[in-house]
């Protein structure tokens, strides 16, 4: 028998009981939920450690300026946040901001990079975009789907 079931005496909700009386611990929709916090986690490292990295060794878009960068980079964090550990808001903002802002103070101690007021900005701006874009999405799904399929 696998280790990854809880017993179970209760019958489903259709009234049928499940085979052997045992029951999944956790639901699809938590797992995708945990890989979902995962994956933001590990973003969040590898954005740290890019930040620091020499710039010469890091690969560049022709054309992109550094707080494009920023700008996707903290999009992408404020959605996978939201999404993931279902915050929203303020709360997002301020614990991006202050990551942010911990980059930037870190990046003063690195000789290769230098802190920047406005590197601060693009994240803030990429973070209130995420945020939008997530409020939106959940939105149209509330209409389309009569729930909030995606909180």
């Amino acid at each position: 028998m696998s280790t990854d079931t809880n017993p179970s005496s209760a019958p489903d909700p259709d009234g049928s009981a499940p085979p052997g009386g045992l029951r999944p611990k956790h639901s699809l929709a938590e797992w995708y939920c945990a890989l979902g916090r995962v994956a933001t986690v590990v973003l969040m490292i590898v954005i740290f450690f890019v930040a620091l990295a020499p710039r010469e060794v890091l690969p560049t878009v022709e054309g992109w300026n550094d707080k494009v960068e920023h700008f996707i980079a903290f999009g992408v964090l404020s959605i996978g946040i939201s999404l993931y550990w279902r915050l929203s808001g303020w709360p997002v903002a301020a614990i991006l901001t202050c990551y942010g802002v911990l980059i930037e103070v870190a990046q003063s101690f690195t000789p290769c990079r230098q802190a920047s007021l406005f590197d601060v900005a693009a994240d803030i701006a990429g973070i209130a975009m995420g945020l939008l874009l997530h409020a939106l999405v959940r939105r149209a799904s509330r209409s389309v789907l009569g729930t909030g399929a995606l909180s």
